[in-house]
């Protein structure tokens, strides 16, 4: 009966131990045994990377905006100033006349507020007298002989090739439209080219071309033409004269007549002071005293 028995639970231990073996082959390593951890390989560090030193640089500054040209009716403004276009001005200007040769002078005293003026002749003395008178636009002559002042033309002839407008300041700015412009160098001068035409047959010139100093704001040259586009007259300008030790006066203005040859005329003008010019100076009705 003993002997049964251990026969019976035989295959039974047998069959236990063959499961467990089998169950110990599945477990995976780290379930089954605590085996000591096995440190990861330290891989080598290497050195850090050599670091250029880089010179300091200034903070970047933004570019200037470039500042913008005058605009023509700026420049033409400022050129105006020079040849009396102020709020209250006196000058003296003396005519020297080249005609076929001979040599005639006539000098007036001028004072002016902007593009109005008086002008007195003080030379010679037959002249003397005499006056002209400029009021928006239109121009008057008066002698002692005339009962009262008589209109006259801004075209007429003064003395050789100089007319009566001639010897008051210019308007361009406000009489004149500008047709084309361009730049150009004129005795080294960079000087800006102002095609102008005028808006009323009232003008002195109908069309006028004019060089402008850029850097000094002069008008140094121009040319004068018919409204056919006939050139009828050039002019060269000089600024020696000062106001107020600062401002640029004409000094100097020779006019060519490009119908007439050779015959050229020399404004001199000298004295230009600024002073304050009462509106009543400027009229018809003064004239006569």
């Amino acid at each position: 009966m003993r002997r049964s028995i251990i026969f019976l639970i035989l295959p039974v231990c047998f069959a236990l131990t063959a499961c467990t073996s089998a169950e110990l082959a599945s477990v995976e390593p780290e379930q089954a045994i605590l085996a000591p951890a096995v440190p990861a390989p330290i891989e080598p560090v290497s050195a850090p990377a050599e670091v250029t030193p880089t010179k300091a640089t200034p903070a970047e500054v933004a570019p200037t905006k470039p500042v913008p040209a005058e605009t023509a009716k700026e420049l033409l403004l400022k050129a105006d100033r020079a040849r009396g276009n102020l709020d209250g001005v006196r000058w003296t200007v003396l005519l020297e006349s080249h005609e076929k040769g001979r040599l005639s002078s006539r000098a007036y005293e001028v004072t002016a507020k902007h593009f109005d003026f008086l002008a007195r002749a003080v030379e010679p003395s037959r002249l003397r007298g005499n006056k002209l008178l400029m009021k928006q636009g239109s121009m008057w002559f008066h002698k002692t002989a005339l009962s009262k002042p008589m209109p006259v033309s801004r075209r007429q002839k003064l003395a050789g090739g100089a007319a009566y407008g001639d010897i008051a300041a210019t308007n361009y700015a406000e009489d004149y439209e500008v047709k084309s412009e361009r730049t150009e160098e004129r005795a080294g001068r960079l000087c800006r080219v102002l095609e102008l035409e005028g808006k009323t047959k009232k003008l002195t010139y109908d069309q006028v071309v004019c060089w402008i100093d850029v850097e000094r704001a002069v008008n140094v040259y121009a040319e004068y033409y018919s409204v056919s586009g006939k050139k009828l007259k050039t002019a060269e300008m000089s600024y020696e004269n000062k106001l107020d030790d600062t401002s640029a006066f004409i000094s100097e203005m020779t006019i060519r007549d490009e119908l007439m040859g050779s015959n050229y005329t020399v404004m001199t003008f000298s004295d230009p002071a600024l002073m304050n010019v009462s509106d009543r100076l400027l009229t018809v009705q003064n004239m006569k005293d």
